[in-house]
């Protein structure tokens, strides 16, 4: 039996993506792979506009639309899509150079999250060439920073467009998100006093208090949403003390909290669980909490797609640094438990139906009119 030949949906896929993961973009260095695209986008008829970051300025966003005369940023001003299309272009580090075998794509962002620029660009341009979407109806947005400070993504919002539906593409494992949950970050540092361990009554030991910290957050009764699940708490390092046989004199917690409600709500429960333990440590203990960061959790729309299930999602994306009224929706194909890994990988299949399903989403919003 001969060997089926992939279709055109998926041959324009995997070599749009090969071009893509051959470019190394870790974080701070997308400056090539947004040329690349660039110059891609505007062999396919897209007008193309690298927005710099303003404290990075050979570092770019990638802003491309349709059915404008002009490639000047100034004409879109005022411009609303119907659909933006939008991920990201920088991978976390080590590079990892492009592989295939004969049923996946192997290489850093194959499926965090190149395999979704690539699939997206592909569906919306056969949309186009089909006449099923109007040129004007759906623009492109790539940024640059999403693996650490969403910087790219806050930048974007000061180009003179908006969307009514705003799809970030990241590995869903070709599911839809209901919403992805909050995060709230936040250090615990314990003070104590030193001592020899053989007379504990001439210390404070902070080790053990902080134990008692984390024992009361991990029992604390952390909320629960009917859409978006528990929310959950990680102690993600821990460190104090210097010695088996010295008192420790100092002990610190890094915390990570993934929120399914509100931010405030968990952020008051954490201090109020801290503050009760401190009314029974002994005199002399001091504990500081200080919150690095607190961001609430993201509630997504959804599209009715024929076998397309939907999931909650426990990473955290761009959407909510791209201002606006848009309503957002997240679906990609890859696995996020192979995001990051040495082994990242995504599946051709998956491509060549992420393909299909953008394709049936753009057409369901862009029908919501």
């Amino acid at each position: 039996m001969s060997k089926q030949q992939p279709t055109q949906s998926l041959t324009e896929t995997l070599s749009l993506l090969k071009s893509l993961i051959q470019i190394p973009s870790t974080t701070l260095q997308e400056h090539a792979v947004a040329l690349h695209l660039r110059s891609y986008l505007q062999s396919h008829n897209w007008h193309v506009h690298l927005q710099p970051l303003p404290s990075h300025p050979d570092r770019f966003n990638v802003l491309a639309w349709r059915g404008t005369p002009t490639d000047s940023l100034d004409s879109l001003t005022g411009r609303k899509f119907k659909v933006l299309m939008n991920s990201h272009i920088d991978t976390v580090p080590p590079h990892i150079e492009y592989g295939e075998t004969e049923t996946r794509v192997t290489g850093r962002g194959a499926c965090d999250a190149k395999g979704s620029v690539a699939s997206q660009i592909v569906a919306v341009e056969e949309l186009i060439r089909e006449g099923r979407v109007a040129e004007e109806d759906v623009g492109l947005l790539y940024v640059a920073s999403e693996e650490t400070d969403h910087i790219g993504m806050i930048a974007a919002s000061s180009l003179p467009i908006s969307t009514n539906y705003l799809i970030v593409g990241e590995p869903t494992e070709l599911k839809l998100a209901l919403g992805h949950k909050g995060v709230l970050k936040a250090d615990i540092k314990v003070t104590g006093k030193a001592g020899h361990s053989g007379y504990p009554h001439v210390g404070r030991n902070a080790i053990d208090a902080l134990v008692d910290v984390l024992g009361a957050l991990k029992s604390a009764p952390w909320p629960h949403d009917p859409r978006l699940g528990p929310t959950t708490l990680n102690f993600g390092s821990i460190s104090g003390g210097v010695a088996a046989n010295v008192i420790a004199a100092s002990a610190t917690a890094d915390i990570a909290i993934r929120v399914s409600t509100s931010a405030a709500e968990v952020s008051s429960l954490l201090l109020s669980t801290v503050e009760k333990v401190k009314e029974g440590l002994q005199d002399g203990i001091a504990v500081e909490v200080s919150v690095r960061a607190a961001m609430d959790p993201v509630r997504c729309e959804t599209v009715d797609v024929e076998g397309v299930e939907t999931f909650v999602a426990g990473y955290f994306t761009d959407i909510p640094y791209l201002k606006g009224d848009h309503k957002p929706l997240l679906y990609g194909p890859g696995s996020i438990l192979v995001a990051h890994s040495k082994d990242e990988f995504v599946e051709k299949a998956d491509l060549e139906v992420a393909v299909g399903v953008y394709k049936q989403i753009i057409l369901g919003l862009v029908g919501r009119g």
